[in-house]
């Protein structure tokens, strides 16, 4: 529910009124909204929604734009790893976990434009997550039967984890924007927006994967702390 709350407010944000002027031909301020998905370069299950607000001011000669982005982020994960399996048959011990989680960002922002057209811009940013919904699934079993285990103390468990799910976690990102002209001159403009990014999380996503937790096994893994990369299409006004 949190999640669709999000997307309708992201929605709202963008079509508020807002008022835009030019300095020497150059951008002053600018906001922008855009809406896309992302997959993780490893132990990726699916692809995530994210959606992205954001309003930069310019300084430094009207290249060089500070300012915040509200970023929403779907993660869906799948780590799966297995002792080697005989004849095709399933592996006898391993570990496997399923985390869908959902977050909200804000971060501090700071962005380039290049070209006289301003058509192209470079960013980074970096600010707090805080989890909006989740869940997590964990699978671990132990069939092996060999010494010094014994039939009595072989296992399978599934438990359910998304309590470990971390409340906040901190995430740093880079990207690029492309923008094309819609309808407009001076003093307003709307352009489209092309925008591809890579997010960094740092720390875990989650404490299954601490090296304290303890429902861990050899199997385990040693983070859950994914990296994103992330496509989105929109607009922008300025």
């Amino acid at each position: 529910m949190k999640k669709y709350i999000l997307i309708v407010l992201f929605s709202l944000f963008a079509n508020i009124a807002f008022s835009e002027d030019e300095f020497g031909g150059y951008l002053t301020h600018n906001i922008s909204l855009l809406v896309g998905a992302g997959l993780a370069t490893q132990n990726n299950y699916d692809v995530g929604p994210s959606l992205a607000l954001s309003f930069h001011k310019a300084c430094f000669k009207q290249r060089v734009f500070l300012g915040i982005s509200l970023n929403y982020q779907e993660y869906s994960l799948y780590y799966d790893r297995e002792a080697q399996a005989l004849n095709n048959e399933k592996a006898y011990e391993g570990v496997t976990i399923r985390n869908k989680s959902d977050y909200g960002f804000f971060s501090p922002s700071i962005e380039y434009y290049i070209g006289n057209s301003c058509n192209f811009s470079l960013y980074a940013n970096g600010g707090v997550g805080y989890s909006i919904g989740g869940t997590e699934t964990l699978h671990k079993w132990d069939q092996s039967h060999s010494y010094p285990l014994t039939p009595t103390n072989a296992y399978d468990s599934t438990i359910n984890t998304t309590s470990n799910i971390n409340k906040l976690i901190f995430r740093y990102a880079i990207g690029m924007c492309q923008y094309s002209p819609i309808y407009g001159r001076h003093p307003k403009k709307i352009k489209f927006m092309f925008n591809e990014e890579i997010g960094f999380v740092q720390g875990n996503i989650s404490t299954t994967a601490n090296s304290n937790n303890p429902s861990r096994t050899t199997f385990s893994p040693n983070n859950l702390s994914p990296v994103y990369v992330t496509f989105r299409i929109g607009y922008y006004i300025w």
